[in-house]
C-alpha cells in the first residue's frame, strides 16, 4: 500500500505536530510505502519513508500551502497512492482537489479546533463574530470533503458532533522507543547542573499566550524574591519578544537559560537531564479542545512533572503518584515545585508516568488501528468506482 502524508510546514523542528507526522511515519513505514510531503526535514537517524520537499514560493510561499493544488496533483499523480492522510486545517483546501481528481480516500488529523488556530496564526480574533463563523463554516465545509475525520481528543470529537459524520477518535502517541532507558542525557544540561547544584527544571514549546510562559516568568520571579533558589529554568523552543522583554524586565537572566530550538531525535536527550517538567498551560479555549503530544513525551520519559489543572493534564495525571498538578496561581505552582524537591516522590511518579504511556500511547498502536481503516477505506472507494 502506498501511502502519501501531507504536512505544508517544516519539520525542522521539534513541535507536537511535526513529531507526530515523523513519529507515524515511521511507524508505518513497517507495513508500507510511505511518502511524506512537507518543506523541510531535519533527523539524526536515516528515515524508513521517502521524503519529498515541497517548493516555497517567495512572497506568496504562505498562500501557496492553501493553494498549492496544481503543484500537488503532479507529485500525487506520480505517486498514485492508496491513502492520502493530511494533517491540520492547511492541508485541506490544497489537498482536496487531488484526492477527488484521482478518487483517492482522504484522511485527515485534527488536534484542536481548527479556526481558533487559524485565527490565532493570522491575528482574527473572535471578538470579530462574522469573520469567525465564515472560517468555521469554511473548514467544517472542508472537513466534510474528507473521507475520514482522525480526531485527537473526546473534547474535540464532541465540538463537531452534528457537523462531521465519519469521524474516529484517536489520542496522540508518541514513538516510546525515543524515550527508553537507552537514551543518553544531554552534555550542556548535566554540566549545567553541576555547575550550579540546582535543580534543573525544563520547559519545551513553543511561546504562545496559552501555554503559560508569561505566567511560569512570574512564578521564578516571585520565587527569587523569596530567596528560594533551588531551581534552575531550561526553556526549549523559541522565546516569543514578549517573553524576552518581560524576563529581562523582571532581571530573571541568571535563573533561565534558553536554549532555543532543537531537533527531534534530541528533544529525550534534554528531558532526560531534567530533573522536573514543567506544563503551565492555561485555560483557554485552545487548551480545551487539543491533546498535545508534549505530555506523552514528558511522561514517556521518566521524569517528575509539575502542570496546572488544565486538559489533558488532569485527565493523566493522578496527583502525587504520576505527577503534581497545580492551580493557575503563582503561590500553588510554587508550593508544587517545592513538593517536587523530594528526590525519591520525583523518581516514583517518574516510573509510574513512563510505565502508563508505554502502555496506552506508543505509536505502534496507531499504525495497527489505521491499517484496518485504511483497508476499509480503499474497499469501500473501488466499490464506488
Amino acid at each position: 500500500m502506498k501511502i502519501v502524508l501531507y504536512y505544508p510546514e517544516n519539520l525542522d523542528k521539534p513541535r507536537g505536530t511535526r513529531n507526530r507526522v515523523i513519529n507515524l511515519a515511521t511507524v508505518l513505514a513497517d507495513y508500507h510505502d510511505v511518502y511524506v510531503l512537507a518543506y523541510s526535514i531535519y533527523t539524526y537517524k536515516k528515515i524508513p519513508f521517502t521524503f519529498i520537499k515541497l517548493k516555497r514560493v517567495p512572497l506568496i510561499g504562505n498562500l501557496l500551502k492553501y493553494f498549492n493544488a496544481p503543484l500537488l496533483l503532479n507529485v500525487i499523480h506520480k505517486i498514485r497512492p492508496d491513502i492520502i492522510y493530511s494533517f491540520t486545517e492547511v492541508s485541506l483546501p490544497a489537498m482536496t482537489l487531488p484526492s477527488k481528481i484521482y478518487k483517492i480516500p482522504h484522511v485527515v488529523e485534527i488536534q484542536s479546533i481548527v479556526v481558533e488556530d487559524i485565527c490565532l496564526k493570522h491575528k482574527l480574533y473572535k471578538e470579530n463574530g462574522v469573520v469567525y463563523r465564515i472560517l468555521d463554516s469554511l473548514v467544517t465545509w472542508m472537513l466534510k470533503k474528507t473521507d475520514l475525520q482522525v480526531m485527537g481528543c473526546e473534547p474535540l470529537r464532541q465540538y463537531y458532533v452534528g457537523k462531521l459524520h465519519n469521524m474516529i477518535l484517536m489520542p496522540p502517541s508518541i514513538n516510546t522507543a525515543l524515550f527508553n532507558d537507552k537514551v543518553e542525557p544531554d552534555k550542556s544540561l548535566e554540566n549545567l547542573k553541576i555547575k550550579t547544584g540546582k535543580i534543573l527544571v525544563t520547559y519545551a514549546g513553543n511561546f504562545n499566550y496559552y501555554q503559560g510562559t508569561l505566567f511560569l516568568l512570574d512564578v521564578i520571579s516571585k520565587l527569587r524574591k523569596e530567596n528560594v533558589l533551588d531551581f534552575i529554568f531550561v526553556f526549549i523552543g523559541n522565546p516569543s519578544e514578549e517573553f524576552k522583554q518581560k524576563m529581562e524586565s523582571l532581571h530573571l537572566e541568571k535563573d533561565i537559560v534558553l536554549k532555543g530550538s532543537i531537533p527531534n531525535d534530541a528533544v529525550a536527550s534534554y528531558l532526560k537531564s531534567s530533573q522536573i517538567l514543567i506544563i503551565p498551560r492555561l485555560d483557554t479555549k485552545i487548551t480545551r479542545f487539543a491533546f498535545p503530544s508534549k505530555h506523552l513525551e514528558y511522561m514517556a520519559v521518566g521524569n517528575c512533572i509539575v502542570s496546572t489543572k488544565t486538559w489533558p493534564s488532569e485527565e493523566l495525571i493522578t496527583h502525587l503518584k504520576n505527577g503534581l498538578l497545580a492551580d493557575q496561581t503563582v503561590d500553588d505552582f510554587i508550593h508544587k515545585l517545592l513538593i517536587a524537591r523530594d528526590k525519591r516522590l520525583r523518581e516514583r511518579m517518574g516510573n509510574n508516568a513512563a510505565n502508563l504511556i508505554k502502555k496506552k500511547f506508543a505509536v505502534k498502536n496507531d499504525a495497527i488501528r489505521l491499517n484496518v481503516l485504511f483497508k476499509e477505506l480503499i474497499k469501500k472507494s473501488k466499490k464506488i468506482t
